[in-house]
């Protein structure tokens, strides 16, 4: 059984954080390779996340109590470096005034793990967002252009209806100069 831990108040082992900043720089190490845009926190940047109480902390654990997936989700969305604040506050004013936008800033698990455990920690940070809220998540369709589907499959009790509405695509484009 994987138990998914969602309180802030948790306090982690420094084995823990450590195991949980290796699995994550190893597996966006992968990643990073496959898309010319960074897809990941900087080794100082998830330091920096995993003491900071507004980002919720998502954790499986192994049979043996090892960290073997993890997730981060805020609803404090001036916490992601990445998103544009004026865009929440143009295209959502009411859920941005009210604090109702969640943020799913990462999903990490190790590649031995059950991929039940993806479901899990993506089920969780859903819960962390109140209903009626909105959450959001990026990914890159090179990577893991399944995640949109995925949600919808597996957490269709917590999807609205209408499913997941893509609201935007970014393209790099790369040429050889003459």
């Amino acid at each position: 059984m994987v138990a998914v831990i969602s309180n802030t108040s948790v306090s982690l082992s420094e084995s823990q954080n450590q195991q949980i900043v290796d699995l994550y720089l190893k597996r966006f190490d992968i990643v990073n390779r496959e898309t010319p845009c960074m897809q990941s926190f900087s080794r100082e940047q998830l330091l920096d996340a995993l003491v900071d109480e507004s980002i919720v902390k998502l954790l499986s654990f192994d049979e043996l109590g090892f960290v073997c997936g993890f997730g981060m989700m805020t609803l404090d969305i001036s916490k992601v470096p990445w998103l544009s604040i004026p865009y929440f506050q143009f295209q959502f004013v009411e859920e941005y005034q009210k604090g109702l936008i969640g943020y799913m800033l990462t999903i990490v698990v190790a590649p031995q793990a059950s991929r039940q455990i993806v479901s899990e920690v993506i089920r969780e940070a859903i819960k962390q967002v109140p209903v009626g809220g909105i959450c959001c998540f990026d990914y890159c369709e090179n990577v893991n252009g399944l995640l949109p589907l995925l949600i919808n499959r597996t957490c269709k009790d917590l999807v609205a209806k209408e499913g997941i509405n893509i609201v935007s695509k970014q393209a790099y484009a790369i040429f050889r100069r003459n």
